[in-house]
Formats: structure tokens, sequence, C-alpha cells
């Protein structure tokens, strides 16, 4: 009987240890996984921010760089194109995204959202500002592009290109010019320290409108300034590539030809048309002056192109080269005079003085036997020179005028459709600048993203962007709710009851003790005798589960999970974070939440211990006490007597 009273009292021992664990287990989890302010904690503990704003960032940024390719090849990551390391981005990180920012944003989601979810409180609402960061974030990304190459880079990708098509095919003159010489050009006309400065104001005028603070933006970049530089490249490119010969045809030619008289009839029979004297006038035009009526025209047109003028006009002197067009006219007229005669058939019966006896309105049909082709040819050139050379200065003005009209129709003959409008254009765009409104915005962002035209989508887009950024980011358990109900129909009727158990489990856990204790006053019944065995079986078996825990979460855990069991988590954590790209960053999230779930894990098995330890005290407190109650009781009743003793003598 003896026996089995012990085997009972032995079992309800082992019975003892696990409610006790399980009691100890519950009080820990109590006061850390589900109180929320825990999960900061080992945030905080684990430096997980500073990991999230600098580790991580820095190894993503470091892996998005091809490690084999050279600076500015078509191979090159972004980073190294726009020529910024990955510790300018990250500076300019934690300066958008300071750690005492993100720690404390994250410290309210995690006490609201986790409070909710742990049965703390009913309802929760989280609010998130991020209006105080825009600026910064503004500051930050005007400096980083301002210490690129990003001005470098849109040269060589995107406006070189342009350069080398235009080269190739679309000048509407002829251009004996390198892709080199003209991207020079180009670069003049917009230097890096004009175009920065432009950049930086309209990241300022755009910021506001994203955060909110103004409901539209207008973007304006004078142009004006640099149409009088590119008139001078034009100037230049034009002589570098002795260009105004062909200028001549586009420019002067055609309005000489408009400006001619018309055909000039001589006597004899002999015309010349306009389009031969057009071309004797091209002929006797010197590079020197061609060059500079091209000249004179595009500073002339400078106003007007910049839209300070709504008219120009150039007058082109024709005085020089008329004199020498009409030597050259002159002898067109001879050689066609001898090539007249040449052809004529010899006569029988006229003689060369019947001819010349008919005057310059007769005509030849035949050479006089008296007289030689070249003699006829002198002698008729003779009587027709003064003619010729007055009707040719009657025919070629003085000078000529290009207006914008004159420009226009240039225009249209080098292949621009309407030219009227494309200059229009470019002087409203010059004269009012180039314009960028949010409405643009809108369109291109449209257009880019979601292939649409409208804009409908993208506009909603920006609206919620500006929303977030004006008002903050606010999530309350209406929202939560109405989130896990449309993602996870399943678990929405179960996340009520989930946490009423765990508000329960918080507020009743302590109640887990008191099976403990009646479980320990059992044993005692069970296993003891007397009153001083049942003492020594209470605390005896309370000692002994006890230490048990003790051994089971401290020299257990150190021995067999602390060295052992390390590697099983970061394996499942890896493969559940998956391979693929940034493969050292997702091995460095792995390490650090295995690193956080050690620390989780060593709370629990410290917390057990910690809470093992005044229990085990306790009951070889209890245990030692009982066993040497006859040796302690008559000690403690002399000490009592001696007490006594002591107060009636100071009596």
């Amino acid at each position: 009987m003896k026996w089995l009273r012990r085997s009972l009292a032995f079992l309800m021992v082992d019975l003892l240890i696990i409610l006790l664990t399980l009691a100890l287990a519950t009080w820990q989890i109590n006061s850390t996984l589900l109180r929320s302010s825990y999960y900061s904690e080992i945030l905080d503990r684990s430096e997980a921010y500073s990991f999230l704003l600098t580790d991580v960032p820095t190894s993503a940024l470091n892996e998005l760089q091809p490690p084999d390719s050279g600076g500015g090849s078509l191979g090159a990551g972004p980073l190294e194109l726009l020529g910024i390391g990955p510790e300018d981005l990250v500076s300019a990180i934690n300066a958008t995204l300071p750690v005492p920012w993100v720690q404390q944003a994250v410290e309210h989601v995690i006490s609201e959202l986790g409070g909710y979810m742990t049965g703390e409180r009913d309802q929760f609402l989280v609010t998130v500002r991020f209006g105080d960061r825009v600026d910064v974030l503004s500051t930050e990304f005007k400096s980083l592009i301002l210490r690129s190459n990003a001005y470098d880079l849109i040269f060589d990708r995107f406006v070189s290109p342009l350069v080398a098509e235009t080269v190739v095919g679309s000048m509407p003159v002829e251009l004996d010019l390198t892709e080199q010489q003209v991207l020079a050009s180009v670069q003049r006309i917009t230097p890096r320290d004009w175009v920065e400065p432009q950049f930086v104001s309209a990241v300022d005028i755009v910021m506001p409108y994203l955060t909110g603070k103004t409901e539209g933006f207008e973007v304006v970049i004078p142009l004006d300034g640099r149409v009088e530089v590119g008139l001078q490249e034009v100037k230049g490119l034009l002589r570098t590539s002795g260009a105004y010969e062909s200028l001549y045809d586009r420019l002067i030619g055609p309005l000489v030809y408009e400006s001619l008289g018309g055909s000039i009839r001589l006597p004899y029979g002999i015309m010349l048309d306009d389009q031969e004297i057009a071309a004797a006038l091209r002929e006797v035009a010197p590079p020197e002056w061609i060059q500079g009526t091209a000249e004179q025209i595009i500073d002339d047109s400078a106003p007007f192109l910049t839209g300070k003028s709504d008219s120009f006009n150039t007058t082109v002197s024709l005085t020089d080269i008329k004199a020498k067009a009409v030597l050259v006219l002159e002898d067109t007229v001879s050689r066609e005079l001898t090539e007249i005669v040449d052809s004529l058939p010899n006569c029988q019966n006229i003689s060369l003085q019947q001819i010349l006896a008919s005057g310059l309105q007769g005509s030849i049909e035949c050479l006089p036997t008296d007289s030689s082709v070249r003699e006829l040819t002198r002698i008729l050139g003779d009587r027709i020179a003064s003619a010729v050379s007055s009707s040719i200065v009657a025919v070629i003005p003085e000078s000529i005028v290009f207006t914008e009209q004159d420009l226009y129709d240039t225009l249209s003959l080098a292949g621009v459709q309407d030219g009227s409008t494309a200059v229009d254009s470019i002087r409203a765009r010059v004269r009012d600048g180039w314009t960028y409104t949010d409405e643009d915005f809108v369109l291109d962002l449209g257009e880019l993203v979601f292939s649409e035209v409208d804009g409908r989508k993208a506009l909603s887009s920006i609206n919620r962007v500006r929303t977030l950024m004006s008002e903050g980011w606010t999530f309350d358990d209406a929202d939560f709710l109405a989130y896990v109900d449309s993602e996870y129909p399943s678990v929405a009727p179960t996340l009520d009851s989930v946490r009423i158990n765990l508000k329960r489990s918080r507020s009743l856990g302590f109640l887990l003790f008191a099976p403990v204790v009646l479980l320990i006053i059992a044993i005692a019944f069970v296993g003891g005798r007397g009153w001083s065995g049942r003492f020594a079986w209470a605390f005896g078996s309370l000692a002994g589960a006890s230490l048990v825990i003790l051994v089971m979460f401290g020299i257990f855990y150190g021995v067999i999970v602390g060295r052992v069991g390390v590697n099983v988590p970061h394996q499942v954590l890896a493969e559940a974070i998956g391979g693929g790209s940034f493969g050292a960053t997702r091995s460095l999230i792995a390490n650090k939440l295995v690193e956080m779930i050690e620390l989780v894990y060593n709370d629990f098995a410290t917390g057990i211990v910690n809470r093992a330890l005044p229990m085990l005290a306790l009951g070889i407190f209890g245990l030692v006490v009982t066993l040497g109650w006859d040796y302690i009781a008559p000690s403690l009743r002399r000490f009592s007597r001696g007490l006594d003793l002591d107060r009636i003598r100071r009596r």
C-alpha cells in the first residue's frame, strides 16, 4: 500500500512538471509574445532599423551593379551609369527616413495593430504622416542628381542618338558635320550650368503638388536666351560645314528667282529666260557674300523667333553681284549669237550690207557670201551690246527682301509640313517658355505606365499619392476587418474568437497556477504521512519540478538548441525567402530573422528559467525547513524565550 501511494505520488510529480511548465510558459508568453510592445523591444535590441535602412539597401544596391561591367557601358547598372555610389543612395535614404522617425512610426503601428490583435484594445487607429519627410526627400533627390552624371547620361542615351539621326538624314541643308560637332553645339546651347538650375526649380514646383499643398503645378523653363545662343551655334556649324553654298539655294536663290522681271527678248531671236539670269547671279555670288547674307538673315530673324516681334525683313543687296552677272549674261548672249550665225546657210543674192540695213528688228536667214561667221558675229554683237546690257540691268533688281513668309516657304520646301505652324509653335514656346503642367504629367504617366490616353488611372494613382503625402497613411480596425474579409475570407470568422482567447490568456493566465497548487497539495497528502511528510513531499515535488524545468530550458537549450539547432531556422527561412536574384541580400535578411528568432526564444527560455529559479529556491528552502524542523523548532523556542527575557530585563 505504501509502495502504491509513492508510485502514484511520483506520477503526480510528472504531471506537476507538465502543468508547471505549461503555467510558466503561458506566463512568459503573456509577458512577451502577447504584449505588443515586446515586438518593438525585439526590433530595437536586434538593431533592425539600422539593418533595414543601411545593411539591406547597401547589399541590394551592390548586387544591382553588374560586377564585370565597365563604367558607362551598356551592361552597367543604373547607379553606375549615373555615377552614384551605393553609399550615396543609402546616405540619402537615411537622411530621408532616419532611424528615430522610422522607429517611432513602426512602434506606433505595432502598438496599435499589435495591441488589437493580442486583445489589448478593441479598436485601433494607425496614422503615419510623411509631410515632413517629403521636403527632405526633395532636397536629397536634388542633391543626388546634381552630384551625378545624369546630364551626361541624358546626352549619351537620348540626345546623341537623336542628333545622329538628324545628322544622317533630317537636315534641311547638306551639312558636312560629324555627330560630335553637332552634339558639342547642343551642349553649348544647353550647358550643365543652365540645365541643373532648371531641374532644381522644376522639382521645387512639383513637390508641393505631390504633397497636396497645391492643386496643380506649372513648370515654365525660359528659352528666349537659349535661342540667341542657338542661332550663333547654327552660324558656327554652317561655317564649319561649308553649308552656306547650300543655304543660298534654300534661302536666297528662290527669292532671287521670284524677284526677276521675267525673260529677256533680244534681237535676232536671242532669248534669256529667268532661270539663266538666276543661274548667272548664283555663279558670280562669292562665298563670303553668301555667308554674310545668310548670317544677316539669321541675325535679323532672332527677334522674330524669340517672339519679341511679329515680323522681320532682311534687305539683301544685289548691286555687287548684279554687275558681274551682266558680264556673264553678255558672254552667254555672245555664245548664242555665234551659234545662230554658225548655223546659217550661205546666201546667194544677199550681201552683208543688205542684212545690216534691216536693223535690229530684222531677222538673219543666211550668211552673206561677202562675210565670214566671225565677222558677222562681231558686227551683230556690237550692234546689240547696249540693248543686252540695258535689258539685263532692267530685269535684275538692286535688292531683295527676305521676310517671315519667305522663312515659312523655305521650311516647306525643306520638307517641314506647314512651316508657318511649326515656326509659330516655336515662337510661342520661346516667348512663353517651355511649359509643363500637372495635366501633362497625368497624361504622360498614363501613357507610360498604364498605356492609356485619357490618364484616368494615372490621375487616380496620383491622387492617392497626394492624399498619402498630405494626410498620411491612416488605417483603423474597420479597414483591417474589410481587408481580411476580402483577402482572407476563411480567416475572418475566427479572428474575433482568436482575439478573445488571446485576451483571456493575458488576463486569466495566472489561473493555470491553480491546478499546480492543487496538484502539489494532492501530492503532499498522497505521498506524505503526517504534516512533516506532507510538507516534505509538497516542497520536494516543487523543487524537483522546478529543477527539471531549469535543466530543460537552461542546460538542454544551451547545449542542444543553442549550438546544434541554429542552422535549422536559417535553412527554413532561406527556403521560404527563396532564391533567384539578390541572393546575398536574401541571405542577409534570413540571418537577421534567425537572430531575432533566437532573441525571442532566448527571452522565452530565460524567462522560464528566471521564473523557475524562485520556485526552486522556495522548494529547497521549504524542504530544508521541513526536514530540519526538529532542530529548528527548539532553536526558535529558545530564541523566542531569549527575546522575552530581554524585554523583561529592560523593564
